[in-house]
């Protein structure tokens, strides 16, 4: 079934390869792209590549940025690199070189409906398990945790969360919308965009001392429901029926 998968990967033009076992601590990969992709029939031409470098001594990342910056799909894509070097099999980059880690956690938002209650308990739930068995020879990968909660409780239990693995020296990334987080003693890295076109996602992850904005705002203003589109819509429509 691997010899299936890593063949279609090949004919749908994403670049292969065996990752090295590095007998340092750390993950290394070059050109990585998100294999789960090959199921939309995305070609590996139209998947934008990033680089993951992650050392001893910068290990543990806040990740931020714009929204529909890719944030997401880096983080699966990265999840899923260091799952299939661990059990000896081929993943979707150009080079790569992972130490051989014994746990890989993941956690990222249930599809389950909850009310802001209940999520935030599942939340804390499925963190708990994490807390209790993460350590040096750990990769923890976080999409939005906490999110579901208010935005001042988010932040106070994300960097706790954060901070907590970056001391027990877990490996991982930890996307957040808070803005707040970065910019302090976790390393920073963001979802950028084209510097002369804030709305045009570039989908590359890059290290940055601290995010500013998820350019949410742009993405209103793109399809007219910021404020002042709003506003001149309504006063158009009030014209109309005056």
């Amino acid at each position: 079934q691997m010899a299936r998968h890593t063949s279609r990967m090949e004919a749908a033009g994403y670049e292969m390869c065996l990752p090295e076992v590095s007998d340092a601590r750390g993950i290394e990969i070059v050109g990585m792209r998100d294999m789960a992709l090959v199921k939309r029939d995305m070609r590996g031409c139209d998947v934008v590549p990033n680089d993951v470098e992650m050392t001893a001594e910068e290990r543990f990342f806040l990740l931020g940025g714009a929204n529909g910056g890719g944030k997401t799909t880096y983080l699966r894509a990265l999840g899923l690199s260091v799952l299939f070097a661990l059990v000896g099999c081929p993943i979707a980059a150009r080079s790569a070189r992972i130490y051989p880690f014994r746990r890989l956690f993941t956690h990222f938002p249930a599809n389950e409906t909850f009310s802001d209650t209940g999520r935030f308990l599942e939340e804390e739930g499925r963190v708990r398990v994490i807390r209790e068995n993460a350590d040096a020879d750990t990769v923890a990968l976080f999409n939005e945790t906490f999110s579901g909660t208010y935005e001042r409780k988010a932040e106070e239990y994300s960097r706790e969360l954060a901070v907590e693995m970056a001391q027990r020296g877990v490996f991982g990334v930890y996307v957040t919308h808070i803005h707040a987080l970065t910019g302090h003693a976790i390393p920073s890295l963001a979802a950028v965009v084209d510097p002369e076109d804030e709305n045009r996602r570039t989908y590359k992850i890059r290290r940055v001392d601290r995010t500013d904005s998820s350019y949410a705002r742009d993405i209103l203003r793109k399809y007219g429901l910021d404020g002042d589109s709003l506003a001149a819509r309504l006063a158009e429509n009030g014209g109309e029926n005056g």
